[in-house]
């Protein structure tokens, strides 16, 4: 198990006032995964991933952009015999195959498709998947939208390993956020460019990797103040705290309930992590 690094060790350069509100509210789908073990590992992560899998030196990474997936697509909601080759993530997994040297991307499923025949999965067969923390295993990690802005992204994003994202129009609650080439790289939206962006970035991570780290960092930065288990509880916070401010209701405790103070703050949830409940206190007694 690794330790876990003082706080201020942990890159957060990303302040509230730099947004255009006091707190971004999460997506449905965030904030019910957040609420599980696995989260709360990533929640912990920052100074273990860079224990299991350290930027330097590059060699000890493999020189490959890595990536995983099915076939979702916004512009194909069925893949069949006759839009396969359009679909986006179909581009990808053949270009796994053509440049087998720079890329490990390939599907895992055919989640949503319409086949008449076998010939789809004979001829693109899908390979097996891959643990998501495995991908710092690799210099790059690609990413690619499906239904929507690309559902992963926020965890990837608490990841020490830069992110190489496909340009979209495509948005989420977070996404004016993750500048280009600041917080994620880009290549073309319809892949044309891709190759050529996966070797000039491992070369640069191989010759001068300052900027393609830092931009791992300001990734992480962006997890820790939007994305992750705190910050989906600060979002849920401000959304309360909102919607009392606008409503003449006022909630009245009930005999059954108790008012529990920041500073006993998960005093009856005995299986929380105690760094998770300190953090918690912390931020609590400042806002007290």
């Amino acid at each position: 198990m690794c330790q876990q690094q003082e706080e201020s060790e942990v890159i957060m350069p990303l302040q509230p006032s730099q947004t255009s509100c006091t707190r971004l509210v999460p997506t449905h789908d965030l904030a019910v995964e957040h609420l599980g073990t696995s989260s709360l590992c990533f929640c912990r992560s920052v100074s273990c991933l860079q224990a299991r899998y350290p930027v330097y030196p590059q060699q000890q990474r493999r020189q490959q952009a890595v990536w995983r997936g099915s076939n979702t697509d916004t512009n194909a909601l069925l893949m069949d015999e006759r839009n396969v080759m359009q679909v986006m993530r179909t581009r990808l997994h053949m270009f796994g195959l053509w440049y087998s040297d720079i890329m490990d991307a390939h599907y895992t499923a055919f989640s949503q498709q319409a086949f008449d025949t076998n010939c789809i999965e004979e001829l693109i067969p899908p390979g097996p998947q891959l643990p998501l923390e495995d991908f710092n295993k690799y210099a790059l990690v690609l990413d690619i939208d499906g239904n929507g802005w690309s559902d992963r992204y926020r965890l990837l994003s608490h990841f020490n390993t830069p992110v190489l994202k496909q340009a979209s129009n495509l948005t989420a609650f977070f996404e004016h956020l993750v500048a280009p080439g600041t917080v994620v790289d880009h290549y073309a939206h319809d892949l044309s460019d891709l190759p050529v962006r996966v070797k000039t970035l491992l070369k640069e991570l191989q010759s001068s990797p300052t900027r393609l780290i830092r931009m791992a960092e300001q990734q992480q930065g962006l997890a820790g103040y939007l994305l992750n288990q705190l910050a989906v509880m600060h979002a849920a916070a401000y959304t309360l705290g909102k919607v009392a401010e606008l409503s003449s209701w006022r909630p009245v405790m009930e005999d059954t309930y108790e008012l529990v103070p920041f500073r006993k703050c998960c005093t009856h949830a005995k299986h929380l992590p105690p760094e998770f409940t300190r953090e918690v206190r912390a931020r609590g007694r400042s806002s007290e």
